[in-house]
């Protein structure tokens, strides 16, 4: 557990051979969307607002996170390679 949390937080910076997260901006619109949603309508109000991107961030946030999972391990997975073809080389 405590190295997937690792991993989810590295992946979701900028890496080695895998650049940025590409679901960054993704998530960004979607939070601003909903929060924009909730407060939108006869009823709406920033509490609302507040409740509608807690739930985006919920259910979005964790296929983010699932995803920087991916990219961190990829990231190690080819980091480790590129050590290999340089010792061979050598």
């Amino acid at each position: 557990m405590i190295n997937w949390i690792r991993d989810a937080i590295r992946g979701c910076r900028d890496m080695p051979y895998v650049g940025s997260h590409p679901g960054t901006p993704l998530l960004v619109m979607m939070t601003i969307g909903g929060f924009a949603a909730g407060w939108s309508g006869e009823k709406g109000t920033p509490v609302n607002g507040l409740a509608a991107a807690g739930a985006i961030l919920v259910v979005i946030g964790f296929c983010y996170l699932c995803g920087a999972v991916g990219r961190a391990r990829l990231s190690d997975k080819c980091v480790v390679e590129a050590r290999r073809a340089k010792e061979l080389e050598q």
